[in-house]
């Protein structure tokens, strides 16, 4: 049973997407010293940690996180509060400033953050700090209307679609990346194989498949394969790592001596891993029907 000095921190995990995910996570948060609870939730991405007095802050429990494989998108809790002011009339960095020092003089705030551009005013409450009204008033004292005022929670249902919003353009951006040179390979294999050898087959193969193996799409599996292996979890990328650079690699022996290409396998499966990765992301991104068939 908790007491009333633990503190319970919200990390966004937009990669956590099966209950093998959560079980990483979970396993890896359970390490730390000081954590009493944990609840994931698959459908948001939220990975709810109960922390005793004394016990990790939420950078901590982001870089267990990272550790294991998954990106952390957003660190929320722990006894902080996120409050956002819109300041219409906050148009210059003399503007900012003086906000920021009207701000400032109160007791229990932390750290300020101005955007002249959105008019907006982020402010990081401690525990017992002002509240949102507050905040308004000491601005609109210092001689600034207040358009709104947001708390963490009001923020939330917008963060997460942000966040879903953003991992899904990543997804897209990642799988074009890797689909387009995989097409073209795929493209030639067939002629090749089945029709009529082409010339400097494995040469083009090879640097067709290079981006797509080890850039980007690639490249981000790669480091998850490697963060997970060293936390001692194994995630679905490091699958993903052994199905496709082994074949990359023998592939090139074909360069020395004439063998079999498996270099098309390996553009293959990171291909179809980040379509999978895509339609994961597009189908929990996707706002529900209005109706269902039955």
């Amino acid at each position: 049973m908790s007491d009333t000095r633990s503190r319970t921190i919200t990390l966004t995990v937009p990669g956590m997407g099966s209950d093998h995910c959560a079980g990483i996570v979970r396993k890896t948060l359970e390490r730390l010293d000081g954590v009493s609870e944990i609840q994931t939730n698959i459908a948001n991405h939220h990975v709810s940690v109960t922390v005793e007095e004394g016990g990790p802050d939420g950078n901590t429990l982001k870089g267990a996180v990272e550790g294991a494989g998954y990106d952390v998108a957003a660190v929320s809790g722990g006894g902080q509060q996120q409050i956002r002011l819109t300041v219409p009339g906050m148009g210059s960095d003399h503007c900012a400033g003086i906000v920021r020092k009207t701000l400032e003089r109160l007791d229990g705030v932390g750290e300020i953050q101005t955007n002249i551009a959105s008019h907006r005013v982020s402010v990081t409450i401690e525990a017992g700090g002002p509240d949102g009204e507050a905040l308004k008033r000491a601005v609109e004292g210092a001689g600034y209307d207040v358009a709104a005022v947001q708390t963490e929670e009001q923020e939330a249902g917008d963060g997460d679609a942000e966040i879903e919003e953003a991992y899904l353009a990543q997804a897209r951006k990642r799988l074009i990346i890797a689909g387009i040179p995989a097409t073209l390979i795929m493209l030639l294999m067939m002629p090749h194989m089945f029709w009529q050898p082409i010339p400097g087959y494995l040469a083009i193969v090879a640097l067709l498949a290079f981006p797509v193996i080890f850039l980007y799409g690639g490249a981000a599996t790669h480091r998850s394969s490697w963060r997970s292996l060293k936390n001692g979890t194994f995630n679905m990328d490091v699958l993903i790592s052994m199905g496709s650079l082994p074949p990359y690699l023998i592939g090139l022996v074909g360069f020395i001596t004439p063998m079999t290409s498996f270099i098309e396998m390996g553009a293959t499966i990171m291909t179809f891993h980040l379509l999978g990765r895509y339609l994961e992301a597009l189908a929990k991104g996707a706002p529900p029907r209005p109706f269902a068939a039955c």
